[in-house]
């Protein structure tokens, strides 16, 4: 483009490196972005009562002092939550600038059938010690107890978080997930097939009817399922109560909404997450407020 439109001969890293300056110039320089984090969140807990944000720093080779976890809950989404079903559906996404790292959006589902987000976290990456780090600051929000569900893909940092941070909840695995391991490990979408039959199952003979059928087509998926735990990805031999949310398809509705933030410095990503919600949040006020009869439109639909 540079050569068409101006006639000038650049290299493709000085092109990358002046977008770069370009982007710096309008939404801020990264490393300062991690300099006035905190500050930033005093102030959002100044105009947005009850808030909660945290930051977890640790200290390089030259003892410097460096940003290493960060953690947001508006108080308007603590508030709702509590009116909410006792889900919590979590599901990581990457960011794409400088410093990389991982957005860890934890979310609910409201009445309406849409998404509610409740907290977010950006860390270094899906390990253990970054999801128990996430898991314990939520724990500040909603109490471990046997009547919630927390709902996620079966990666080891997040069942072994959970098992520190909320041992009486139940954990479910995400349907869609399973299906895509299935895909991606034993190359059958037949077979993928009959996962998702299975685990939609209402009574427990059509789970076992179905089960059945993996069971003869492949012995190998069979012992893959079976080590996970019937109980976390089946809805009939869940042990606690996941209602409707067998997969974690609302938190990815919610990072694909947050694409465009993705490659933000920091600040302005928990900017476009503040910016989002009150447009969210508003919308749906209003469309409460003409709402008549004693469910929501989308329960009305499904009735």
């Amino acid at each position: 483009m540079i050569l068409e439109d101006l006639r000038i001969d650049a290299s493709y890293m000085k092109c990358h490196r002046a977008k770069e300056q370009a982007v710096d110039n309008t939404v801020g320089n990264a490393e300062d972005s991690f300099l006035n984090l905190a500050s930033y969140f005093e102030r959002l807990k100044a105009t947005n009562p009850g808030t909660v944000t945290a930051i977890e720093t640790e200290s390089d080779i030259e003892g410097n002092t460096r940003f290493l976890y960060g953690f947001l809950a508006f108080g308007a989404s603590i508030q709702g939550f509590r009116r909410l079903r006792k889900v919590l559906i979590i599901d990581g996404t990457h960011l794409s600038r400088k410093y990389k790292g991982v957005l860890l959006p934890a979310s609910g589902q409201y009445a309406n059938f849409q998404v509610f987000p409740l907290a977010f976290a950006v860390v270094d990456g899906e390990t253990e010690h970054a999801s128990t780090w996430f898991l314990t600051k939520l724990e500040r929000i909603i109490a471990d107890s046997n009547t919630l569900s927390i709902i996620s893909d079966c990666h080891s940092s997040i069942v072994k978080a959970k098992l520190a941070v909320f041992p009486k909840a139940h954990h479910g695995a995400c349907i869609v997930h399973l299906m895509r391991n299935v895909i991606s490990w034993y190359k059958n979408k037949s077979l993928a097939k009959m996962v998702c039959e299975a685990a939609f199952s209402y009574r427990r003979k059509d789970f076992d009817l179905n089960f059945a059928k993996i069971r003869q087509a492949n012995g190998e998926c069979t012992n893959y399922l079976e080590g996970i735990g019937t109980s976390k990805w089946s809805r009939t031999y869940f042990l606690g109560d996941r209602y409707n949310l067998l997969t974690s398809n609302t938190v990815e509705q919610l990072n694909n909404a947050l694409t465009r933030s993705r490659f933000s410095p920091i600040i302005e990503l928990f900017m476009f997450i503040q910016r989002m919600l009150t447009r969210w949040f508003s919308a749906r006020r209003t469309k409460s407020a003409k709402c008549r009869g004693f469910v929501t439109p989308e329960v009305e639909k499904v009735m």
